[in-house]
């Protein structure tokens, strides 16, 4: 237990140092070598947890996801988790929680070029995708849903690189309105709809971002 209690501190070290490198000097500029130095520890002893710079950011971004995860459905009443206007604030608060962070949308811009953004960010979409399939009986086949999360989350990974790219210069309450109409528009959602849902939610999480900000 002692031992494995040990390996996973280790781990930890690991990964926290590589996100404040990645943060500092951005994913591609940082290399193994670095790493090890900044940690304290053998390449030996990384390559055991990791075995290269890809899954460590991997494993970096999905801590980040989960963590992101957690601290937005802490702020939406459980009872509406499943609606279509928390799915609207959800995906409002997920982004606005990169955006507000030039560190991040440079993280996972580089992670875009490396093919390594993909996959944790479409797990996070597939879910929601899903619930409101379910939750609202809109019947759409799981082979359909499949397609609908890699659209969304291709186009999000190509507006990521142009905001950081400065080719996206619109606001990013402007992104989130992107996102949270092309996620309806693949649900077949009405237009209209599709209107009230993201102003309801660019209103909505504006309130909740102010009442977690006033907590802290």
């Amino acid at each position: 237990m002692a031992t494995y209690k040990k390996s996973e501190l280790t781990k930890e070290k690991i990964t926290k140092t590589a996100a404040r490198l990645f943060a500092e000097k951005g994913y591609k500029s940082t290399t193994i070598r670095e790493i090890c130095a900044a940690s304290g520890l053998s390449q030996s002893r990384v390559n055991y947890h990791f075995a290269g710079k890809e899954e460590l950011a991997s494993d970096i971004l999905q801590l980040t996801l989960v963590e992101i995860d957690r601290s937005i459905k802490d702020r939406i009443p459980q009872e509406k988790q499943q609606s279509c206007e928390a799915a609207a604030v959800y995906i409002r608060l997920w982004l606005g929680a990169f955006l507000a962070q030039a560190k991040y949308v440079r993280f996972c811009a580089d992670l875009a070029d490396e093919g390594v953004f993909s996959k944790p960010i479409y797990e996070v979409f597939e879910r929601l995708f899903e619930s409101v399939n379910a939750s609202q009986e809109l019947d759409l086949p799981p082979e359909e849903l499949r397609v609908n999360g890699y659209v969304y989350v291709s186009a999000l990974s190509s507006l990521i690189q142009s905001k950081h790219e400065g080719v996206w210069t619109r606001s990013n309450d402007a992104f989130c309105d992107t996102f949270v109409e092309l996620f309806f528009k693949l649900l077949y959602v009405p237009k209209q709809e599709i209107k009230r849902l993201s102003e309801l939610s660019l209103q909505k999480s504006k309130e909740l971002q102010q009442e977690f900000e006033g907590k802290r």
